[in-house]
């Protein structure tokens, strides 16, 4: 008569149990590492916030190598830094974690097309757009002067 394999189960060791605590643990301090940067990559008001969430999304994959969410958030953090070359590599790795994210996805086909928008327009764009923009700024700050010089006068 045979036996089936599973009658001759053998007990974990000791070490395979903790190698798989030690695993959990890291799972879920992770995941408090991603919570953390995408709180500073929604909330974030400055490039400094932006930095210290890509660090975040960091110790989370030191954690968990195989961290879509990570992945996803270092993407987006990326993104948000106008990274975009830099954002598609993560958003390629979060999805061959998760392949099924949907938001992941997307993520990524916006961060080719505004690669590829960079890529195509960039000299356009710098003289086009961003010229004029400047432009604005340097005659508001012009203004300003203006108003800063007149309020001196009349105080004199």
């Amino acid at each position: 008569e045979e036996y089936s394999s599973c009658m001759y189960r053998i007990p974990p060791t000791p070490g395979d149990m903790f190698r798989a605590l030690r695993e959990q643990q890291n799972k879920s301090w992770a995941q408090v590492c991603v919570v953390k940067g995408k709180n500073l990559t929604k909330e974030g008001e400055s490039k400094a916030d932006l930095i210290q969430a890509l660090e975040c999304y960091k110790q989370a994959l030191d954690l968990d190598g195989e961290n879509a969410e990570a992945y996803q958030g270092r993407g987006a953090t990326l993104m948000k830094l106008s990274r975009y070359e830099d954002a598609i590599p993560e958003f390629q790795l979060s999805l061959k974690y998760d392949p099924t994210n949907l938001l992941t996805r997307a993520y990524l086909e916006a961060c080719e097309q505004f690669a590829e928008n960079r890529r195509l327009f960039g000299r356009y764009y710098t003289k086009v757009v961003k010229g004029p923009l400047r432009a604005r700024k340097r005659k508001k700050d012009r203004k300003k002067e203006k108003r800063k010089k007149k309020k001196k006068k009349k105080r004199e």
